[in-house]
């Protein structure tokens, strides 16, 4: 199984490596700032049990690489909307996502910082179900948490597949 918010980091990543292997060579030492936008459905997202979850999204994110004076990227930043709804497919009841965070790579640490609200799940007229919020920096590369201010359950959240399931049943 693939979870949405798993899709989201991979597609962050995807948007990472693309706007490096874009980035011009050494005279370009102004920073380069480029937009994308993607939305689609992705069906049978989570098997609940006795019924399925569908996943609409769409998202915008900003890209922004920075270069030192030889022209070599030392830093990235990407702001990003993320808005997504979960469906239950037998009954309609859905669970909406509303994101709007930036995150940023020093490129030559590999620190990565996101700020603002990675993730939010509520259903509508009820309320909220999951949220983080705040500034949370970690290294990718070995997982180690280097700050964390706010609320943050989705990151110790470790069945939020079923958090999910549970809230469109």
């Amino acid at each position: 199984m693939n979870p949405p918010h798993c899709r989201r980091i991979l597609a962050a990543c995807f948007v990472i490596l693309l706007t490096l292997a874009l980035v011009p060579p050494a005279f370009a030492a102004a920073p380069e700032i480029e937009h994308f936008r993607h939305s689609g459905t992705d069906f049978h997202v989570l098997d609940c049990g006795t019924f399925f979850v569908n996943f609409e999204f769409d998202f915008k994110v900003s890209v922004t690489t920075f270069f030192d004076k030889a022209g070599t990227p030392v830093k990235y930043k990407e702001q990003l909307v993320f808005n997504g709804q979960f469906t239950n497919e037998t009954t309609g009841r859905t669970l909406l996502e509303r994101d709007r965070n930036t995150l940023s790579q020093d490129l030559q640490s590999g620190i990565v910082t996101i700020v603002g609200l990675p993730f939010r799940l509520f259903i509508p007229g009820a309320g909220i179900v999951l949220r983080d919020a705040g500034k949370f920096v970690f290294d990718p590369a070995t997982g180690e948490v280097l700050f964390d201010a706010g609320p943050n359950p989705y990151l110790s959240e470790p069945e939020i597949d079923a958090l999910i399931c549970s809230a469109v049943a």
